[in-house]
């Protein structure tokens, strides 16, 4: 094997690997994207909960609860 043929085959190597490896990245930024969506669809989630919770309710004046 020459030369030539040597430096051929470790280049072929490399493409492969670097067409790997942009499959990779590839799926992990459709990963990170997808969990990026549903961070934010979270977020705003407990931020309406929060709100839900901070909103004062009505409480009787002083009544027992019903199980007494």
């Amino acid at each position: 094997m020459g030369y030539g043929a040597a430096m051929e085959e470790r280049v072929l190597a490399l493409e492969i690997k670097v067409a790997y490896l942009e499959r990779l990245v590839d799926t992990l930024d459709g990963v990170v994207r997808t969990l990026s969506d549903e961070m934010g669809t979270m977020q705003r989630e407990v931020a309406r909960l929060r709100a839900v919770s901070e909103t004062p309710t009505e409480m009787p004046g002083n009544e027992k609860p019903p199980h007494y």
